[in-house]
Order: structure tokens, then sequence, then C-alpha cells
């Protein structure tokens, strides 16, 4: 995945939330204070403006496999992202989605992590083929509103 990619998945989430949703003032801001981040070689943005909160690590990068240690640049297709999407219900319920993104051959797979007040619910994979028409809004509801 290549950061083009990135921001089209990105703006695939923001057009649904506020296309569809009505969140007007949605937008992604890169995270304050990347270098003091876990991961500051990833850069990342959180979502503002709307129910769900969207906070997006893309990685670029992976351990060299050596024994000198270091990390080293990831080709194009084999890097990935993390799109963490929570939530609070009506009755105070805390979700919390973790969404490993991965593309590959115009494939976007996603794997998907629930938690509910930080208990783990379970696991569960999507997919959605770039070349159809309309996986821009299959994939920002894939993210958001949950499996369909």
């Amino acid at each position: 995945m290549n950061e083009h990619t990135l921001n089209k998945l990105m703006e695939a989430i923001a057009l649904k939330e506020i296309d569809v949703n009505g969140w007007e003032d949605f937008e992604f801001i890169p995270a304050p204070n990347q270098e003091e981040l876990r991961t500051p070689d990833a850069p990342t943005w959180n979502s503002k403006g709307s129910y769900y909160h969207v906070h997006v690590m893309y990685n670029k990068y992976r351990d060299a496999y050596t024994n000198k240690g270091g990390r080293v640049l990831m080709p194009a297709s084999e890097r990935y992202a993390y799109f963490v999407v929570t939530y609070t219900t009506d009755e105070g319920l805390h979700i919390e989605k973790v969404h490993t993104i991965e593309i590959k051959d115009n494939m976007i797979d996603i794997h998907t992590s629930v938690k509910a007040n930080s208990e783990n619910l379970g696991s569960f994979n999507q997919e959605v083929d770039m070349n159809s028409s309309n996986w821009e809004n299959r994939f920002a509801w894939y993210l958001t509103s949950g499996r369909r």
C-alpha cells in the first residue's frame, strides 16, 4: 500500500461521515508530536468532528531481522495500516475496533478485532474489491458501522 492509496481510504471514510452521517466538521489531522509516539517512523492521523473517533497509523518500516537490529523501509507491496475506530454507545458501552488493512492485487483485506469495555469479543475478516463499483462506500461502512 502506498501513501496515495492510504489517502484514498481516509477520504472514503471522510466522505461517508460527511455525506451520509452529516458530520460536516469531520476531518483527519496529523497526530501531534509524531516523534514522541511509540513508533515515530509511522505516520499517524486522528479524526475529529464525528461520532466515531478514527486513529490511523501507516506502517512503512519493519525490524531489520539482523543481529545488529534497526529498522528498514518495507516495499510498498508489504506496507499496511491500522485503523482504530472507537465510540461509545448511548447505553455507555465503549467499543474499540482495530482494523489491520492490507492491499494485495486491488483487494483490500481487513482483519478486525473488536472489544467492548475492554473485553475481547472476537475477530473477523472482510474483503473489498477495489475494482467493484462503490468500493469506497463499502470500505467506509465496514470500518465504522461494522460487518454487513
